[in-house]
């Protein structure tokens, strides 16, 4: 297991997206700068918190151009669920 540091190439990545499909890292986000959140699971308090600051920010992120990955070990059911709750 190699760790990153800053100035650091994100390694390439493919992960499936809620709804099909997948989306390779860091080549979707190229040419933005991006958040990539990995979080524990829907499980998480904390983790929801987070997610749930980064949606009330998505409009202001988006007019910085900024793009935000969540990543966890959550199954699709579970992901889509959390997407429905928490938006």
């Amino acid at each position: 297991m190699s760790v990153l540091h800053n100035g650091d190439a994100f390694p390439h990545v493919a992960v499936p997206r809620v709804g099909g499909g997948d989306m390779v890292l860091p080549r979707d986000v190229a040419g933005a700068f991006s958040v990539v959140l990995f979080y524990r699971g829907s499980w998480c308090p904390y983790c929801k918190a987070q997610l749930a600051a980064f949606s009330r920010a998505q409009d202001s992120l988006a007019a910085l151009g900024v793009n935000v990955v969540a990543l966890s070990v959550d199954d699709e059911p579970t992901t889509q669920r959390l997407i429905e709750e928490h938006g």
